[in-house]
């Protein structure tokens, strides 16, 4: 049975501006949401637990010393609006993952966030279209995308 997504109707706009974040990057860390978001820090706690709660979100926890990393799922992806797959988090990408979020972010400073496209959404695009919008062919027929 699905429950009911723990929202009220002041965090609702904030959820669902977390849960996009979140899903168009893949992978992030709180600090990219209240960076990107401009949240204070104890309401952006309090949004994203209850997106964990409504299941919008996942937590994954790879080392004990590092922040937890947040990954939207298919259930946020919808509520979102965006048709991308969930993000596979593994741990020899998050760190690629994590540095593209961060340089999004200084990006987002000089240029409009809805100008910067991540690699997911890139992708998206190119299957959409059927052939490379944004990829570089390299030798031996290869495709190289682009970060953002």
């Amino acid at each position: 049975m699905d429950t009911a997504i723990p929202l009220n109707p002041a965090g609702q706009s904030s959820d669902r501006a977390i849960v996009d974040f979140v899903g168009r990057y893949g992978v992030v860390t709180i600090d990219h949401v209240i960076e990107a978001l401009g949240l204070a820090r104890t309401t952006a706690y309090r949004r994203i637990a209850a997106c964990v709660e409504g299941r919008l979100l996942e937590r994954f926890q790879f080392l004990n010393l590092e922040p937890s990393l947040l990954c939207a799922t298919r259930r946020g992806l919808r509520y979102a609006g965006l048709a991308l797959a969930p993000a596979r988090v593994s741990f020899a990408s998050v760190d690629h993952r994590l540095r593209s979020a961060t340089t999004a972010q200084l990006l987002a400073k000089e240029f409009q966030s809805s100008q910067i496209l991540s690699e997911r959404q890139l992708i998206h695009a190119e299957r959409l279209a059927g052939k490379p919008l944004f990829s570089a062919r390299l030798p031996k027929s290869r495709l190289h995308r682009p970060d953002l």
